[in-house]
């Protein structure tokens, strides 16, 4: 269940989510290369980061091996899950 917490104007702005780990934390990254982490119970920031990205970044947060990942034009980028 998405948290009624999150602004539509965020998620107008991103790919898609994901959801992650035994604490349901909610990834999702802002096409200008930010990638944010909510509580996916309450919808509260956990922390919000540029991933590097100089671009747009179009693709999908997918979660592996402990970590998420972000595909943009150029790079991968990798960012482990919040506590």
């Amino acid at each position: 269940m998405l948290p009624r917490m999150i602004p539509l104007v965020i998620l107008a702005s991103c790919a898609s989510l994901s959801v992650q780990g035994q604490q349901y934390r909610v990834y999702l990254v802002k096409n200008a290369g930010i990638a944010t982490c909510l509580n996916a119970t309450t919808g509260e920031a956990i922390y919000q980061q540029r991933i590097g990205s100089r671009g747009p970044c179009y693709s999908s947060p997918v979660g592996g091996d402990g970590k998420i990942y972000v595909r943009t034009e150029k790079r991968l980028f990798a960012f482990g899950l919040a506590n």
